[in-house]
């Protein structure tokens, strides 16, 4: 779902012509700067990261699903759902390699190799 929200908050600020107009990229920001966590470059503001994917098409965004071990646990008395990632498992062998790709700048061979990852439906 948080895919799926940056994809449509970004296809609704292009739409209404927030990438383009750098003066309204804070407005954008403080209005729904509240309900997300996002975790900036150190010493740059939120709007140098706004203004650098200004020319980023939500169409041509591709979102991955991780691979996780979905769990029951107790941790408040109640049964809860989670999702883990077992160490030694297939899921972090596959999140190592992800991980890499987006180190290396190799995304576009990594997406090829794990298709059964990649949300279509967004």
């Amino acid at each position: 779902m948080q895919q799926h929200f940056i994809k449509q908050l970004l296809k609704k600020a292009t739409e209404e012509g927030y990438t383009t107009d750098p003066t309204k990229v804070s407005t954008l920001i403080q209005d729904v700067g509240s309900s997300l966590v996002i975790d900036p470059i150190e010493g740059k503001p939120i709007t140098d990261m706004a203004v650098a994917l200004r020319n980023v098409k939500p169409s041509s965004i591709e979102t991955v699903r991780l691979p996780t071990t979905g769990s029951k646990e107790y941790f408040t008395g109640v049964e809860e759902d989670y999702e883990t990632v077992l160490p030694g498992s297939e899921e972090e062998q596959i999140m190592t390699e992800l991980f890499a790709a987006l180190n290396n700048d190799t995304m576009d061979d990594w997406i090829k190799d794990n298709k059964d990852l990649i949300n279509s439906d967004d």
